[in-house]
This record gives C-alpha cells, structure tokens and sequence, in this order.
C-alpha cells in the first residue's frame, strides 16, 4: 500500500514519468500503470484525491494456482485421508491423522509446503468442522487432571482394544500416558501410583469426571457427590483432593480431553503394530517424552522446563509405596476356583475352604486363605468367561478321579514338557503321575528335573518304559549327590541293584539243576 501511495504521489506532485518511477522503484512499467489507472477508475477524473491513495492495491488471484501443492502432495493428502476413513471403519476415530500430523509427514517426506495449504486442501477434501476449546489459567503445582481414553492396536498381530490412561498439569502442560487392558479400580489406582512417581511429587488437586472408577455416588450436584473408597484411601495416602466436573461439561477439564486426543493421536497415528503391551508402552513413553519436550503455543519455554518451576509447588511424596491391590472375599466353587471380573481362578484343594481372600492387581490376582496365609498366584486374564487353572491346585481331587486327568483344562492349560511327559509316558498309567505331581510339590522340584533325568534315561537305553519308582529314585539320587544331572554320570543306583537282583536270580536257577 505503501508503494502505490507513492507511486502516485510522484506520478501527480512530482510529475515523474512511468519510467522514471519504475526506476526508482524497480517495479515494471505495466504495475506503475495499473495502479495509475486504478486510481483514474476510481476517483472518476485525473487528479490526486485521498481514497485512492489510502486503499490497499487490489489483485485478482481467481486464476492462480498453487505452485508447491503439487498433483504428487495432493496424491499423498489424499491417501492419508482414505487411511483415517479406513480408521473409522474399524472403529479408531480418535487415531486419525489431523491436518498438523499430515503436514509435519510431508515434511519428514522431504516436500516444502506450508501448514495453511496443506489445511485449505483438507478442508476442501473433508469438509470438516475444528472443535473449540476454552483456554483456562493454572497455578503452578495447584491442579491436574485425568481421564481415560480408548486406543486400538495391532497387539501380536491381533486388534486389541486398550484403555488410555492420561495425566496432563495444565500449568506446565506436561503429560504422562500409561495403556492398560482394562479400565478398572486397580488399573486406576496404578496410574496414579506411576503418575506421582514420575513427575516427583503430587499435585494439591486432581480433577475428573464422573467416572464409575472415581464416583461411588453420582448426582448432578457437586456437591453431592460421593467418591469411590479406594479413592478416598488414595487421596488420604498421597494427601490431595480429588475435584468432580459438572455433568456433561467436559470443558471443565479441558486441557487433559484435549490431551487425551493429542498424545493418542501424536503416538499411534503412524505406528499401531506392537509384538506386546509392554513393547507399546515402551512407544508411548518415548513419543510423550518427546511432546514435553516441545514448547507450547505462546510459550518460551518447553514444557519441561516450565515443569522445573512446577515441581517447587508439588506436594511430597509418601515414604512408603501404596499398595495398590483391591481386596475382597470370594466363595470357592465346585471346581476349586473362585470368580473375579467373570473369569475364573483356581484355587489348592486340599485348603479345603469355602471362601477366601484375594487381591486384584492390574496383572495379577493373589490368593490367600482367610487367616492372610498365601495360597495362589495368576496371571490376569484379559477376556471373560476364561479360566486360569493350574494342574498342582487339584492333588486330591485328581487322586480320588486320576481318569479325569488326560481331559482336564488344568492339563490342557500346563506347559508343553508336563504334557508331553504325561501323554508320553504316563497316559496309561495316570495314578503314577499324580503320584509323581504330588512327590514333586511336597519336594519342591520343578518339570523340568524331571525331563532331564527323563532324557538321560532314554538317551542310556531308549526302549526302557518310565516309571515312577525310577523317576523318583533318580531324583533323590540328584538331590542326594546336589549335582545336576548329565548324560556322562555313572548308572545309578537302581541301576546297580537291578543287576545284583538279576546275578541273584540268575544263581537262584542255577541250583535248580
């Protein structure tokens, strides 16, 4: 605007030709001239007025084309498109690549274009609407937030549904991320626990929804509604105050929703196959690494290095670590195993109990009798209507019915060694493997003893039929001489006795003649 003020002044005051004009200003002739003739249009006749001067120049850009926004970018927009339509079809929305993901891939890609253009051209593909979010201000160290939110990935090769658990300090923007199988109590108050851990202390208020893990009552009046009483046992252990959003006003915790979205987004847009959980996790940790260490919209610093003036308002952290178990009683079925979450558990029958206590860890449940002496361990299961049975717990029960071995889940369940030594050696005969399973938990020695001695013996001579007798005299053997054993060690002593048992009988016929 600057420019034609003066292009004009001298053209009228000055009197300077178009060519000396555009010689001074190192504009072409035909711009000088066009913005003279402009001014004729619209001042109506040939002289200097003051709306002409003072208007910006005007230029038509109908017909131009983009010249970065290349047919190969458009190609490569598009695609991303399909793969966040292919997305919504299997149900991961919320895993879809935003306008800001597609631009910062296209730069990694090596393509120079800008963010506005790579927006105008998705929004001309989609025709989608922004979300609005109402910026809050946060004191240092006072509140966070927490919420859980949804994830699909290829967990293993399968699709696997997973929970989000997402911490976000509003004042340093800071964020941790955990995923979890399920969206429990224990899985709750574990995120909590690692939460606290991680960033060195606790902040003197957390904020959530009317979560079922979080509200033991719900009424549409704050202020009466009840917390959960492992809630209340969190809060008093770690000393902060749990605060409730209004019913339906999500925006009242604004920043971790919106952070829920970014991490999950920032994290497994591109990469969603994992060999394991432990292995996403691992994935998560590092991208969310990588946020906080990025500066936020309007800051100078990055989030962590706000954080470094946060954690000087934090609260202290325990001395002790808080157990994060939920523990509840539970009546022993007819098949020796109790019910959490609708799967089932086994438990020993010779406890001989109708009901005991467990405690449910987000990966374990341990199992204990009704005076807190230990009784069992298992692995958490995942799905429903599943069992986790474990062959040792059913000793009596199997000695009374030794046929139901060969078909029982707690056999099908067992490792592959103990399977092969029964199906192998024992099929026929099931009250020696019993005998063998009981010898073997009152002695405290594992299967895999038992499949070496098994596999020196076969070695020596491989037509000779497994007994237990044998197994258990060359175990005591071991045991006795407290060395492992090895295909190169001397027979042992039944070996011996077997032979002087023969040279007797041998001599015993010989008199017989």
């Amino acid at each position: 605007m600057v420019q034609k003020q003066q292009i004009i002044l001298d053209y009228y005051k000055r009197g300077l030709s178009i060519r000396e004009i555009s010689r001074q200003t190192r504009l072409h002739r035909k711009t000088i001239k066009a913005h003279i003739e402009k001014y004729k249009q619209e001042t109506g006749f040939d002289q200097l007025g003051c709306e002409g001067v003072v208007l910006p120049p005007e230029y038509d850009s109908s017909a131009r084309k983009p010249r970065k926004l290349t047919e190969q970018i458009k190609a490569i927009i598009r695609e991303f498109i399909q793969a966040n339509e292919r997305k919504v079809n299997n149900r991961m929305r919320k895993q879809c690549m935003c306008a800001t993901d597609m631009h910062e891939e296209l730069v990694n890609r090596g393509f120079d274009i800008g963010y506005t253009t790579v927006c105008q051209f998705v929004k001309t593909e989609t025709h989608r609407r922004t979300e609005k979010f109402i910026k809050q201000h946060h004191a240092p160290g006072k509140s966070a937030e927490f919420d859980w939110g949804h994830c699909k990935l290829f967990i293993g090769g399968k699709l696997t549904k997973l929970n989000l658990a997402v911490f976000s300090l509003p004042y340093s923007n800071r964020r941790w991320s955990y995923l979890f199988d399920r969206q429990d109590t224990p899985s709750f108050l574990w995120a909590h626990v690692l939460f606290f851990k991680d960033i060195g202390g606790i902040p003197h208020e957390i904020v959530y929804d009317n979560m079922k893990t979080a509200v033991a009552k719900f009424s549409y009046n704050n202020r009466l509604k009840q917390p959960t009483t492992e809630l209340l046992k969190l809060s008093t252990f770690h000393i902060f105050t749990p605060r409730f959003c209004n019913a339906y006003k999500g925006n009242e915790k604004g920043h971790v929703e919106n952070s829920v979205e970014f991490v999950r987004r920032k994290s497994f847009c591109v990469d969603d196959h994992f060999d394991s959980l432990e292995h996403a996790n691992k994935h998560l940790s590092y991208k969310v690494q990588q946020l906080n260490g990025r500066k936020s919209s309007g800051q100078e610093l990055t989030n962590f290095q706000r954080f470094e003036n946060e954690i000087k308002h934090l609260g202290a952290l325990p001395a002790s670590t808080y157990d994060i178990a939920v523990s509840d009683y539970y009546k022993v079925s007819k098949y020796s195993s109790i019910q959490v979450d609708n799967n089932q558990y086994s438990v020993p029958d010779f406890s001989s109990l109708s009901s005991v206590q467990a405690k449910v860890y987000p990966d374990r449940i341990c199992i204990y009798n009704l005076q807190g002496q230990w009784l069992a361990q298992h692995q958490r299961l995942t799905g429903k209507n599943s069992w986790s049975l474990t062959l040792e717990h059913y000793r009596i029960t199997l000695m009374r019915k030794p046929g139901a071995v060969a078909n029982s889940m707690a056999l099908n369940q067992a490792s592959t060694l103990v399977k092969d030594i029964f199906y192998g050696h024992f099929q026929d005969r099931p009250v020696e493997f019993i005998k063998l399973l009981n010898y073997l938990s009152d002695n405290s020695i594992s299967f895999d003893s038992v499949g070496s001695v098994i596999k020196i013996i076969l070695d020596k001579a491989p037509h000779m039929k497994i007994t237990f007798d044998y197994l258990k005299c060359q175990l005591e053997a071991n045991r006795n001489s407290n060395d492992p054993p090895s295909s190169h060690d001397q027979p042992c002593p039944l070996s011996k006795s077997i032979l002087q048992s023969c040279g007797q009988q041998l001599n015993d016929y010989q008199t017989l003649f």
